[in-house]
């Protein structure tokens, strides 16, 4: 329901507030399509997996590099960067 990017920034900001504490719980989604039209997500459940892959990938990248370049089939992110790096070294 974000972006990557965002996800990103606002993680490595928690963890640097928490000192390196900050521990990340990743859900696919709620396995009733009901519940994620209620948020505006429409994809196929067998899709929504496909998206954690890719989304994890940008955010990775932006968390372990500060910078993203990526296009997958769901999400694309040309130029990213996260110029407050984590704590926490993935």
């Amino acid at each position: 329901i974000m972006q990557p990017s965002l996800a990103a920034r606002m993680a490595a900001t928690f963890d640097r507030m928490s000192g390196g504490r900050l521990l990340i719980n990743v859900v696919t989604g709620s396995g009733a399509s009901e519940r994620m039209a209620s948020d505006g997500v429409f994809i196929p459940d067998t899709e929504r997996y496909a998206v954690t892959d890719e989304f994890l990938t940008i955010w990775r990248s932006l968390l372990e590099t500060g910078k993203a370049d990526f296009s997958g089939e769901h999400l694309r992110i040309e130029g990213g960067i996260n110029v407050h790096p984590p704590v926490q070294k993935p």
